[in-house]
């Protein structure tokens, strides 16, 4: 018995000194698939947790369970909750909303027409995004910009409008998120965390990106989007900005180098990003050349 509680004292005394390292890096999760069903059963019996990791062949998913104000019940009387999921699949990263019922999942929105919803990141400005129906779930505009905020982010409020013409206002608490993904190396994890920020794509001839979509007259966009030009206008090495009749946005530059134009054109898209109804496509002219060169680019998304 003595033998037994010494190899115990021994094993306690070098877990402690294993911990007194200040350069041991934060250990990497087991991603075996006998770990991954292990951590599954442990979430089905320990659900309180509101952020789950979760992560297969093919894919990588972090999941936040949200908190609504009032109470909301879908057309089979089933009381639901809201989930932001954050979703790699071959690569492509997403942000998904979807509502939690008892057994599955319910789709509470709008089952016709466009879907948006005003996203705020730690309690500053809202933004308006678009939500895409895709089967049980809302894919949420805006890609991985939009994933790498949140993961910046401490807490995230969503505002949007149910079928029966309800106000719904759903918190989601994402604290830790980004240090909880760091410990996955598979698919999306790392691309997520990593310092460098996504560039925009230069379109090839005749290449073009998604449109816009209509923008309900009355709307006050027309002002929004003045302001938003004004701002892009004071970007360094911008000398003129206009919109163009498709809605992308033309910059004008002069002489400049490479580096400026990228420089420029990732500022501007970062600037637009939260702005749906204008199409995530920048040309930049060359306003002092005597070639008339024009460069076109696709926004990340």
């Amino acid at each position: 018995m003595n033998s037994v509680s010494g190899l115990f004292a021994k094993a306690v005394l070098i877990v402690a000194l294993a911990g007194c390292s200040k350069d041991q890096q934060a250990p990497k999760v087991d991603q075996s698939l006998e770990s991954v069903m292990v951590q599954s059963v442990a979430r089905v019996f320990s659900p309180a947790s509101h952020q789950r990791l979760t992560n297969l062949p093919g894919m990588f998913m972090a999941t936040v369970d949200g908190a609504m104000d009032g109470d909301h019940w879908d057309a089979h009387g089933r009381r639901y909750k809201p989930q932001l999921i954050l979703e790699c699949q071959k690569r492509e990263s997403r942000v998904l909303l979807r509502f939690s019922a008892p057994i599955g999942s319910t789709m509470p929105l709008p089952p016709r027409g466009e879907l948006r919803a005003e996203i705020a990141l730690d309690g500053g400005r809202s933004h308006t995004k678009v939500l895409e129906r895709m089967g049980a779930m809302y894919r949420i505009e805006g890609g991985l910009p939009l994933l790498r905020d949140l993961l910046a982010a401490d807490r995230v409020s969503l505002e949007t409008v149910t079928a029966d013409n309800l106000r719904l206002s759903a918190r989601f608490d994402v604290r830790g998120l980004a240090k909880a993904v760091a410990g996955y190396d598979f698919f999306c994890a790392n691309r997520w965390i990593a310092a460098q920020s996504p560039k925009p794509r230069r379109l090839s001839n005749g290449e073009t990106t998604q449109a816009a979509p209509v923008v309900r007259p009355g709307s006050g966009v027309g002002l929004e989007l003045e302001r938003l030009r004004a701002e892009v206008r004071g970007v360094e090495g911008v000398t003129s900005t206009a919109w163009m009749p498709d809605r992308s946005l033309m910059l004008g530059m002069g002489n400049a180098t490479d580096r400026q134009i990228e420089a420029a054109v990732l500022r501007a898209c970062e600037l637009m990003r939260n702005h749906p109804e204008v199409r995530q496509q920048i040309e930049v002219h060359d306003t002092h050349g005597s070639t008339d060169v024009v460069q076109r680019f696709a926004c990340p998304r």
